[in-house]
């Protein structure tokens, strides 16, 4: 993984998809309802994945852990 490289984890808020994000210390950005994200919601990915890229550009690796 690059310098400053994200991974975008997608229903990371616990269970396996948290302690995957916390292999990534400072580096993982977590998606879940718990903070704002429905990914069963395409208008809410998009409003987040529009977020996430003005900010960081395009992730890494993304991780989906979401059912």
């Amino acid at each position: 993984m690059t310098s400053g490289a994200r991974v975008l984890v997608v229903g990371g808020g616990r269970g396996i998809g948290a302690a995957v994000a916390a292999d990534w210390p400072g580096r993982a950005t977590v998606w879940s309802r718990a903070n704002g994200v429905d990914a069963t919601d395409p208008s809410s990915v998009g409003a987040a994945l529009l977020r996430f890229t003005a900010e960081h550009g395009a992730p890494w690796a993304l991780v989906n852990f979401v059912g």
